[in-house]
């Protein structure tokens, strides 16, 4: 006997996505919130990582990970998003707490998802009156 497989081949692309995920720690200003300035399209150039609600005029550190994670950080209330995080770059936030860092996309990753979470100096801030922390954000590039 033997058994008959049938096999198929999608030809759809993978969709662009973009959602927030776990929550924040306050600051100065209130939970900093992750956020995009659209879908990560595989190749865009123009793709930017964008925070708000941060400490205005302070330095806000970009991470970034391949999986995302959940690791409590005590005694404060503040969560770590990422799992094995690497800095990607820093962004100095405005007069009304806002900031940005360019991410050009590479073509041919359609499909990977790459999640990323914001740190922001803040001697007020929830991580031991020096940095508060973004929701995730994960994205995942496609067309």
């Amino acid at each position: 006997w033997f058994a008959r497989s049938t096999y198929g081949v999608s030809l759809t692309r993978p969709q662009a996505l973009l959602e927030a995920y776990g929550t924040g720690c306050a600051g100065q200003a209130g939970v900093p919130i992750a956020d995009a300035n659209g879908l990560p399209i595989s190749g865009s150039s123009s793709f930017r990582l964008l925070v708000s609600q941060a400490r205005p005029t302070s330095v806000a550190l970009l991470f970034g990970s391949l999986d995302a994670a959940s690791l409590p950080l005590l005694p404060s209330s503040c969560t770590l998003l990422l799992d094995a995080p690497i800095s990607l770059g820093f962004a100095l936030t405005t007069a009304a707490g806002t900031g940005s860092l360019p991410m050009p996309l590479p073509f041919g990753f359609n499909g990977v998802s790459l999640y990323f979470q914001w740190v922001v100096i803040d001697a007020t801030g929830a991580y031991a009156d020096f940095a508060t922390f973004s929701n995730g954000l994960r994205t995942q590039l496609g067309n």
